[in-house]
């Protein structure tokens, strides 16, 4: 085919090639994280029930668990 594209394995470079005009720059991307998997998704990928988020950064959805158990530890304090 004459319209082959290439990418280095990046899935933002991949999303813009796939999307190009009618992605939406503006809108920033939600991580996601997958606690049947242990992985980060871009974008809700996994079943609701599979997934903690969204989150700002990949690295913040690595962290979903901790930061759930954090916050969890917060509002008991907070009931105490």
């Amino acid at each position: 085919m004459g319209d082959e594209r290439h990418h280095d394995g990046n899935f933002h470079e991949l999303a813009e090639e796939l999307l190009g005009d009618i992605a939406n720059p503006h809108l920033e991307p939600e991580w996601w994280f997958d606690v049947r998997t242990k992985q980060a998704e871009l974008g809700p990928q996994s079943p609701s029930s599979d997934r903690i988020g969204p989150f700002k950064t990949r690295e913040e959805a690595l962290r979903a668990e901790q930061i759930v158990a954090e916050r969890a530890a917060a509002w008991n304090d907070e009931d105490d």
